[in-house]
């Protein structure tokens, strides 16, 4: 070694070991500083040194073995020849940094996957412009003049490519088949044998908080026609958005017993959308996504009314050239969408959604693609009772204009609550064609056959002005709370301190009187007392059902709580 490699701490830890691809006997060792060494296990030498000068991240062989290519901290990745006279290789190759010349973030690993079209297949982790795409998570994939850089919403953990190998002859090319991306939150597969390397969908693994689940409801027993539309609506689905449904690993065969029962999982999510899950065997399988943000206008509607060339002009001239990819989605394009409640009947293919704003949505179950426009009604739960002025967010704006729709659940009416505080319980009673629904206001009982209100009554008692405020009030006078508190104690501590403590007893004296002054409360203040979620309001309606009575005249039954 060159006297500058000689020290142990200039060599720094080893970062990667590589096996030799057609000699086991041999290994790569790369150490963090930059130098390489390929050691003769055997022979216990080593048979070649290569002298990098930049931090190095990872290696991987090329499948001849007469190359090796690695990566670095700058960004950039090189190739190394391998020859049996040179003992000591100063220069790789070739150097690249794909995303410079400004400063860039590690690539953390690298894989080279040799092709019979010609052209190896690249694929790398990170190396993204560290002053303008530092905080992306994303892996680049390049052949020739194809380059996609993947863009994922959560930190890339590890990837590997998948071979079709053929067991009786060893291959001379590694022709991968496809990438498995496996990140912090979901697991990802590229197919790469697609022109465009689209994303396969998984057998298993789908992540259930691809945005932050607010609620859920369980269906058993599922009516086959009921299952049968689902499967197909959700395959409906997948076709448009362009993703292939052939997967090598699962082999297009269900070998697990059919179950006894169907079961349906349905969860609500933070931004607007409700997934349908088969819950029947032991891992749950995405069936079908039903989105409730095209019934109303939301901030990210304008982007999308440019034109398509426009678009396409503006991808083609975006570098890197990002794709989002994965459905893990930690954001949301408007809180006010997050689904609160929901309610499905599984005979009449009726399902029932409510939402932050007071949103409440009654959809049905259509094979066919339709465009029309919903239908919009307003119910007051205060019933223009005065000295109540609602302090929180505002409702969602409808679209009044027809709009397409997918085939599966298909707004019908939307039912919008005043004020727009979140919806805390439904019920839908199919055979009488009524939806009951409740906030922390009141509730309301609507006919969503003949488009109106049935009953609307207020539940709020006359002190009840913590109802009105939203959540960011609710934390105002909190902090302003905590901040008298602290005031109170830290001006008891001085007026301690003050006093002049002669005993030991008059120190129990002293102590006893301080804490009596931190009980007594100012008249202008209020003493802070932990109170549970569900005593912080009266009128909050909890539970609403629908029931056969005896009486002579129908009784709608709720429950709300009480102090």
């Amino acid at each position: 070694l060159p006297d500058d490699y000689r020290c142990g701490k200039s060599l720094g830890p080893v970062e990667s070991l590589q096996e030799h691809p057609q000699q086991p006997g041999k290994i790569l060792i790369g150490y963090s500083r930059g130098l390489v060494v390929l050691w003769d296990l055997s022979a216990r030498h080593a048979d070649q040194l290569f002298l990098g000068k930049q931090q190095l991240e990872s290696l991987v062989w090329v499948r001849s073995g007469s190359l090796f290519v690695s990566s670095h901290n700058d960004g950039g990745y090189a190739v190394w020849p391998v020859t049996s006279g040179n003992t000591c290789t100063h220069q790789p190759v070739s150097s690249t940094i794909p995303y410079g010349p400004f400063p860039c973030k590690a690539i953390n690993k690298i894989l080279w996957r040799t092709s019979q079209t010609g052209s190896p297949v690249l694929l790398y982790s990170g190396g993204m412009p560290r002053a303008s795409y530092g905080d992306r998570h994303c892996l680049t994939i390049q052949q020739d003049k194809e380059h996609v850089t993947l863009d994922f919403t959560s930190r890339v953990i590890d990837f590997f490519t998948i071979h079709n190998i053929e067991l009786d002859k060893v291959p001379e090319f590694d022709d991968p088949a496809a990438l498995v991306v496996l990140l912090e939150e979901e697991l990802v597969v590229i197919d790469l044998q697609t022109p465009g390397w689209p994303t396969l969908p998984t057998p298993y693994l789908a992540p259930l908080h691809s945005s932050a689940i607010t609620c859920s409801c369980h269906i058993s027993s599922v009516p086959p026609k009921l299952w049968e539309r689902l499967i197909n609506t959700g395959k409906a689905q997948r076709s448009r958005l362009r993703t292939h449904m052939s997967w090598p690993i699962c082999g297009g065969k269900n070998l697990a017993p059919p179950p006894k029962q169907q079961e349906l999982l349905l969860t609500g999510h933070e931004d607007g959308t409700v997934r349908f899950w088969d819950a029947s065997g032991v891992a749950l399988t995405p069936l079908y996504k039903l989105g409730t943000a095209n019934v109303f206008h939301t901030d990210c509607d304008e982007p999308h009314d440019s034109s398509n060339d426009h678009d396409m002009q503006q991808e083609e001239e975006e570098w890197p050239p990002f794709r989002k990819v994965g459905c893990f989605d930690p954001y949301s394009d408007d809180p006010r969408l997050g689904i609160q409640k929901i309610s499905l009947c599984k005979y009449s293919n009726k399902l029932v959604v409510a939402g932050t704003a007071g949103q409440v949505i009654v959809l049905a179950l259509n094979d066919e693609p339709s465009d029309h426009s919903v239908d919009v009604s307003v119910v007051d739960l205060l019933q223009d009772r005065e000295g109540f002025t609602w302090k929180g967010h505002d409702r969602l704006e409808p679209r009044l204009k027809p709009a397409p729709f997918p085939p599966g659940f298909q707004p019908q009416v939307l039912v919008q609550c005043l004020p727009p505080a979140s919806v805390t319980a439904v019920a839908l009673h199919t055979e009488w064609n009524l939806i009951a629904f409740g906030t922390s206001h009141g509730f309301g009982l609507f006919d969503y056959h003949r488009r109106n209100t049935v009953l609307a009554r207020c539940t709020l008692h006359p002190n009840d002005s913590l109802a009105m405020e939203g959540p960011l009030s609710r934390v105002k006078s909190l902090k302003k709370s905590l901040r008298q508190s602290f005031r109170r104690i830290r001006k008891s501590r001085v007026s301690g301190k003050k006093r002049t403590i002669t005993t030991p007893t008059s120190k129990v004296h002293e102590a006893n009187a301080a804490l009596a002054e931190q009980e007594e409360v100012a008249p202008v203040q209020r003493r802070i007392e932990p109170r549970s979620a569900d005593d912080s309001l009266s009128g909050v309606v909890r539970c609403l059902c629908f029931a056969d009575t005896f009486l002579r005249d129908g009784w709608f039954v709720y429950q709300f709580c009480s102090p």
